[in-house]
Parts: structure tokens; C-alpha cells; sequence
């Protein structure tokens, strides 16, 4: 079995940074939308917990990246 390389682990890890920053948006733009004070307090704690994770592997990668715009647009527009 091939051990994975520094290289291989970085971008993996940058994709979950990625999905989680993405993810982050995603519950915190739907949580404006929600009238239920309790739905939006949970989707409110959830984006917190996802832009956590996201910080957590910024901490592991070094580096910023950006949501996937398109994606948080998509979620956004259908939830």
C-alpha cells in the first residue's frame, strides 16, 4: 500500500478546509432566511461548528482558501 506524500495529504486537506468554509456559508445564509427563532438558532450553531472545522484544517494547511461560491449560491437558492 503507498503511503500518501506531504503533497497528496495538502490538497486533501485543503478540500475539506474548502467544504467546511463552503458549508459554513451555506448554514449561516439559511439560517437568515429561517423564521423560526429555535431552526435558526441550530442552523446558526451549526455554521459555527463548520467554521471551526475549517479552521482546523487551516491550522494543518497554512493557507486561506475561498468557499465555493457557486455551491453556497445553490444550497442558498433551493433551501
Amino acid at each position: 500500500m503507498e503511503k500518501p506524500t506531504p503533497s497528496k495529504d495538502q490538497s486533501i486537506f485543503l478540500a475539506y478546509q474548502r467544504d467546511e468554509l463552503t458549508e459554513h456559508h451555506i448554514y449561516a445564509r439559511l439560517a437568515r432566511t429561517v423564521r423560526s427563532p429555535e431552526n435558526r438558532a441550530i442552523l446558526e450553531r451549526i455554521a459555527t461548528d463548520e467554521l471551526r472545522h475549517s479552521r482546523y484544517w487551516e491550522s494543518l494547511t497554512g493557507q486561506k482558501v475561498s468557499p465555493d461560491w457557486l455551491q453556497v449560491w445553490f444550497y442558498t437558492f433551493v433551501g
